[in-house]
C-alpha cells in the first residue's frame, strides 16, 4: 500500500467493507482527495443496482460523515494502520 500511496499522492485509496449491505463489483478505488462524499454516492449508485426506494448510507469508523466532507479531510481523520480508508456501505428503503 505504501506504493499506491507513494505514486498518487493526489489520490486517497479507499476500500469498501465486505460487511456491506450492497453488491458491488469493485472494492478498492483511488479517489481524488478534492472530490465530497456526495459525489462519491453519486458514483456508486451509477454502478450498483438500487430500487427508487432504496437510499445509500456511507459509515466511516462507525460514523456517518457530511456529505460535503472531502476524501482528503476524511482520509486524515479515519486512515486504518495499512493506510486504507476503510467504508462500510449500507442500504436502507425509504418512503418514495
Amino acid at each position: 500500500m505504501e506504493e499506491v500511496v507513494r505514486r498518487h499522492p493526489d489520490r486517497v485509496p479507499v476500500k469498501i467493507d465486505e460487511e456491506s449491505d450492497i453488491d458491488i463489483d469493485r472494492r478498492k478505488y483511488l479517489i481524488p482527495r478534492t472530490m465530497t462524499l456526495g459525489d462519491f454516492v453519486t458514483y456508486l449508485r451509477k454502478r450498483i443496482k438500487l430500487e427508487p426506494s432504496e437510499a445509500v448510507f456511507i459509515l466511516i469508523g462507525g460514523v456517518l460523515p457530511p456529505i460535503s466532507s472531502t476524501f482528503e479531510t476524511l482520509y486524515i481523520t479515519h486512515v486504518s494502520k495499512d493506510r486504507l480508508l476503510r467504508i462500510l456501505l449500507k442500504k436502507e428503503n425509504t418512503f418514495g
